[in-house]
């Protein structure tokens, strides 16, 4: 079997069957290329049964020899396991001959957040802007990311109908693995909302972001707008992403007393164990809470 050619067929069924997101499979499809690739280099046949434990594991020193962080590495080999356990379940192979490589540990996972202050100042730097209809939506954009801990990908598919100001909630019809979810929104939200649906090009689609020419909002331009805001807030910090505003929004919560259950249902993880990350961000402040234990110090 032609590794390409299975390799489509992988991806179809993660579209179609498993419900992944775009960015979820172009993902997949640039782990699946660079292996092809790295094939191609040592002249090993781009056939299925030439992917052996060996040539996966020679892969995988080559990655670890070029630089390449530990988490990438191990994405790349799990997108490669996905597909031989595709193949292994649609009998196409008997056993998967990649189940039992290792690849390079890596460290716990530093997450970046914003403080309170700081989110405040990325909102109010978006009415720097030179055109008062993309100051409403970026202020938009960027209020829905903190105030719903909403994906990226999740926030460029909301359509207008996913927005119900009558029941104050959000729906999420198509997050990660297909889950949806319904999330609530407070006011503040709400009126960010108003205030950039009612100069909202009229256009033939229903998405709720938009271009200035009526366009759906992409991947590239939602960039630009959070790379605007964070220039104009003078926010420099190493690691600020798009998706720090997620880990934002989960760390907030657990500050203010939300449980962790709650916090997965909002997040759309499909296991507590990913929510339960955000409990390394509060262990400082846990330690101060336990120093006024009234036994400390005795």
């Amino acid at each position: 079997m032609k590794f390409q050619q299975v390799a489509e067929e992988f991806l179809a069924y993660l579209i179609h069957e498993r419900g992944c997101s775009a960015l979820t499979v172009t993902s997949y499809r640039s782990d699946l290329k660079q292996f092809l690739q790295f094939l191609a280099e040592r002249d090993v046949p781009g056939t299925v049964e030439k992917v052996t434990s060996s040539v996966t594991r020679q892969y995988v020193a080559v990655l670890w020899k070029a630089g390449y962080a530990p988490s990438i590495i191990g994405r790349r080999v799990a997108s490669l396991k996905s597909l031989f356990n595709y193949l292994q379940e649609s009998e196409h192979i008997s056993h998967n001959p990649l189940a039992r490589v290792a690849t390079p540990k890596k460290g716990r996972r530093v997450l970046t957040y914003l403080s309170i202050e700081e989110c405040q100042w990325l909102l109010d730097a978006t009415d720097q802007s030179y055109f008062f209809m993309l100051a409403f939506r970026d202020k938009a954009v960027l209020g829905t990311l903190m105030y719903t801990g909403i994906r990226r990908g999740e926030l460029l598919a909301l359509n207008t109908n996913d927005v119900d100001f009558q029941t104050c909630t959000l729906t999420v019809k198509n997050g990660k693995g297909g889950m949806g979810r319904v999330i609530p929104l407070c006011e503040e939200l709400m009126e960010l909302l108003r205030d950039w649906l009612e100069p909202r090009p009229e256009c033939e689609h229903d998405g709720v972001f938009t271009t200035r020419s009526g366009q759906p909002l992409g991947k590239h331009g939602l960039q630009d707008a959070f790379q605007r805001a964070k220039k104009a807030a003078s926010i420099e910090r190493e690691g600020i992403t798009i998706h720090s505003l997620r880990h934002t929004f989960a760390s907030l919560l657990l500050q203010n007393g939300a449980d962790l259950v709650s916090l997965q249902r909002v997040l759309g993880h499909s296991s507590l164990d990913t929510t339960a990350i955000y409990l390394y961000v509060q262990m400082d402040g846990l330690r101060e809470a336990v120093k006024k234990h009234p036994l400390a110090g005795r």
